[in-house]
Formats: structure tokens, C-alpha cells, sequence
């Protein structure tokens, strides 16, 4: 018997592409760099002014992150893709 494979090929041979799309992989990636930032704004909550919240945030962000995680996060809210908590949303600005 032969099993059907997950995989299909391309017209160029030996390049094989997986059903799953690079697509769902970036909203993947998205959605996990989004929580991250959700659970970063979080742990600075208790910061009595937002704006020093928001500042931590970013400084933190800019030093652990790589600039496409940034980057990613900035699109998808900028294209309304995600909303973000109001301190992730003036996060977002700083670092974009």
C-alpha cells in the first residue's frame, strides 16, 4: 500500500512545501509575540504611572526582541489585526 503524504511537490524538484502554509506559521508567531507582550505589560502593571509602564515595556522589548518580532507585533496592530490591552497598544507606538 501506499500512503498518501502530507506533503505536496512543486514544480521545481526537490522542493517539497508541507500543507501547513508559511502563512499560518506568521499568524502563529504572531499571535504568540502578541500574548508575550500581553504577559511583559502584565508583569510592569504595577507601575502606578502608564506611561513609566509603557516606557519599561519598550525598553525591555527593544533589548530581548529581534527586530522582526517588533516588526510583527507593529503590523498587526497597525493593520487592526490584533487589539492589544491599552498598555500594549502605547507600547506598541514606543517601539514602532
Amino acid at each position: 500500500f501506499f500512503f498518501s503524504s502530507r506533503r505536496r511537490h512543486t514544480r521545481l524538484q526537490g522542493d517539497w512545501s508541507s500543507d501547513v502554509c508559511s502563512s499560518d506559521l506568521s499568524h502563529h508567531e504572531r499571535d504568540h509575540a502578541l500574548h508575550m507582550l500581553e504577559q511583559i505589560c502584565a508583569n510592569f502593571a504595577w507601575e502606578s504611572d502608564e506611561a513609566a509602564a509603557a516606557a519599561a515595556v519598550a525598553s525591555h522589548i527593544k533589548r530581548f526582541w529581534t527586530p522582526l518580532m517588533r516588526q510583527t507585533v507593529c503590523a498587526a496592530v497597525a493593520s487592526g489585526e490584533a487589539s492589544p490591552s491599552p498598555l500594549a497598544t502605547r507600547v506598541v507606538a514606543l517601539i514602532g
